[in-house]
C-alpha cells in the first residue's frame, strides 16, 4: 500500500484551500460580509457606499463561486473514495469521514450564504 495517494492527494489540497478561505483575513472578511451581511459596516458616504456595493457583489460571486466549486470537488473526491475503496472499516475510513465533513461544512456555508440571513437570496 503505498503512503501518498492521489485520493489522499486530494482530500490535503480541499482542505488547505477551505483553511485558506477560513483564514486568509481578507477571504474570511469576505465570507463574513456573505453569511452576515453588514458585518464590519460603518457609516458610509453614497459615493463610498455605491462603489462598496458594486466591489461587494462581485466579491461575494467569487467567494460564493469558491466554496460551491469546493463543494463539488468533495462531492467527485467522495465519488472516488467510494469506488476506489468501498470496503467498510478499511484503510481508507478516515478519508471517507473526513470527506464528509467536509461536503457537510460546505453545505452548511452555502446553505447559509445563499439564505435570507446570507442576503444573497433574501
Amino acid at each position: 500500500m503505498h503512503f501518498l495517494t492521489r485520493t489522499k492527494l486530494r482530500l490535503a489540497f480541499l482542505w488547505g484551500l477551505l483553511v485558506l478561505l477560513i483564514f486568509n483575513k481578507s477571504l474570511y472578511g469576505l465570507l463574513l460580509q456573505i453569511l452576515f451581511p453588514g458585518y464590519g459596516n460603518r457609516n458610509l458616504t453614497y459615493p463610498e457606499w455605491l462603489r462598496l456595493k458594486t466591489v461587494e457583489i462581485s466579491w461575494h460571486r467569487a467567494v460564493m463561486l469558491l466554496l460551491f466549486g469546493l463543494l463539488a470537488a468533495g462531492l467527485y473526491n467522495f465519488r472516488w473514495l467510494n469506488r476506489d475503496f468501498p470496503r467498510k472499516d478499511g484503510p481508507y475510513n478516515w478519508a471517507q469521514l473526513l470527506t464528509f465533513i467536509l461536503v457537510l461544512l460546505l453545505l452548511l456555508l452555502g446553505f447559509v450564504a445563499l439564505t435570507a440571513g446570507g442576503g444573497m437570496l433574501g
